[in-house]
């Protein structure tokens, strides 16, 4: 088993053992936020290689790097969701920091949240119905916990937020 450290630059792998380390990016912009897909065969990052801020994927051995979100905003800290079918971002594309899912190639792009304030490190909750995350709101300043509601008649899933 492997864990991941991020340097200021670079992405790497450390094995448990301390015994090597592997440089998984070379890019000139600054990678970071690394996070496993489930079947711990791809990672998931947020790099600025591209210019600014965008998410992208890689195979666990560094090859095949895809910037899947390919968007002049900041796009960024990535989720995996647990099946490995989705991915939970934070994009600022509307204005403010808001939970947007795509698929693992950039697809079905959907925006989750639209709260009047910024939203950080979103996370899945084991059965994908709900994401917690962070808010920056002065008068919130709380985690949240948002859930998915499907509705067949909007474009975008429907919501609650309770405070935690």
């Amino acid at each position: 088993m492997k864990l991941l450290s991020v340097s200021i630059v670079l992405l790497n792998i450390i094995s448990i053992s301390f015994a090597g380390e592997v440089r998984l990016t070379t890019d000139p912009g600054l990678d970071r936020f690394p996070c496993w897909s489930p079947d711990r065969t791809k990672i998931t990052y947020t790099s600025g290689a591209s210019g600014n801020d965008d998410v992208w994927v890689m195979n666990a051995d560094g090859t095949n790097k895809i910037n899947i979100t390919n968007n002049p905003s900041l796009d960024g800290d990535s989720e995996w969701s647990p099946y490995g079918n989705k991915i939970a971002f934070i994009s600022n594309r509307t204005g403010t920091k808001q939970i947007w899912t795509c698929s693992q190639t950039g697809g079905d792009l959907t925006q989750i949240t639209n709260l009047p304030y910024n939203i950080y490190q979103p996370s899945w909750s084991p059965e994908m119905s709900k994401i917690v995350h962070k808010t920056a709101d002065l008068l919130v300043q709380a985690s949240v916990l948002t859930e998915i509601e499907r509705n067949s008649n909007a474009s975008i899933p429907m919501f609650k937020c309770s405070y935690c």
